[in-house]
């Protein structure tokens, strides 16, 4: 991982997890996934927020596999918003995210309590899930055509105006491609492991 200020790990109820301070908008990402389709899993809790545009969530199809996390990369990011009471899809076109997300939806979020992000990555299509349930497969094209969707390999995590704990970070290569299963130990800093990725996990 590639890790900007802003986070660290911290014990949630005896777990591992990782946690991410963005009030001045806190952002770690992966420098590739294990595959160019995937799914991609974490649970995310935000325990405080010091904005009503408080958000957490997931970065996909970045193209800061290479060089970390900067202004100007491509990409997409899928958060929730407790004070919004949303769930958002931007497609971020070097750094900027533009005046509107490409999808949304409305739901509630409440502070201190986990919820599963899951994304399904798939040659230029994302499927997003919420607790297991269905949102949205972009693109699509009753509402919004991509003109050139992203096929960049690395993903993220990121948090703003924001105190959020992210843990069960998973990334699994369609069948029948092989992944790998990452542990972290607290004391060496080493990731060990086999089966799918997962990188924060207690």
């Amino acid at each position: 991982w590639t890790n900007t200020t802003g986070w660290s790990r911290v014990s949630d109820a005896g777990n591992q997890v990782a946690q991410g301070d963005g009030n001045s908008g806190a952002v770690a990402t992966w420098r590739n996934a294990a595959a160019s389709d995937y799914t991609f899993n974490s649970r995310v809790k935000i325990t405080s927020t010091n904005s009503v545009t408080a958000t957490s969530g997931l970065i996909l199809r970045s193209d800061a596999g290479t060089g970390g996390y900067g202004p100007d990369h491509n990409e997409y990011y899928f958060g929730i918003y407790p004070g919004r009471s949303q769930w958002k899809l931007w497609r971020v076109a070097a750094g900027a995210f533009g005046a509107n997300p490409v999808a949304s939806g409305s739901q509630t979020f409440s502070l201190n309590q986990y919820y599963t992000l899951s994304v399904k990555a798939v040659a230029g299509a994302l499927t997003l899930y919420i607790d297991g349930s269905a949102k949205v497969t972009y693109p699509n094209t009753s509402t919004y055509t991509d003109p050139s969707p992203y096929a960049y390999t690395a993903i993220g995590l990121r948090t703003r105006n924001a105190v959020a704990y992210f843990d069960d970070v998973r990334v699994d290569a369609p069948a029948p491609a092989a992944s790998s299963f990452y542990r972290y130990n607290a004391v060496t800093g080493a990731l060990s492991g086999d089966g799918g990725d997962e990188v924060f996990g207690g």
